[in-house]
């Protein structure tokens, strides 16, 4: 079985040959004074359905970020609970986001709102 380094590598190495012409539009910044509070965030984006923040303890300044999209009738709360306890060992930070419905809106119709609170 393959490490996950070795499993990672090839991902980010197939990521990064992928052609596409929709791309986001945000762009790394300046932190917010005081940044994030460790533990679970919500950042409030949407009444229903939000998207959650997790800052380990253990997350370097700057951290890389990881970005987890739900499956199909999933919810915010599934990146958490799968992927919260690797955050803590690797110290990255993990967004969440929910689908505006059931699932993502690019597999149903294009790129929409998903997308733009993704961005």
């Amino acid at each position: 079985m393959p490490s996950r380094r070795i499993f990672l590598g090839a991902l980010l190495s197939a990521c990064s040959r992928a052609q596409s012409t929709v791309r986001l539009h945000a762009r790394p910044t300046k932190p917010a004074a005081g940044g994030s509070k460790t533990g679970v965030n919500p950042l409030n984006l949407r009444a229903e359905r939000d998207t959650l923040l997790y800052v380990p303890a253990s997350a370097p300044d700057p951290a890389p970020l990881v970005l987890y999209l739900h499956g199909a009738t999933g919810n915010e709360q599934q990146g958490i609970r799968r992927l919260s306890a690797l955050a803590d060992e690797f110290g990255f930070l993990l967004l969440s986001p929910a689908s505006q419905g059931g699932t993502w809106d690019a597999i149903r119709s294009g790129y929409g709102p998903d997308v733009r609170v993704i961005d």
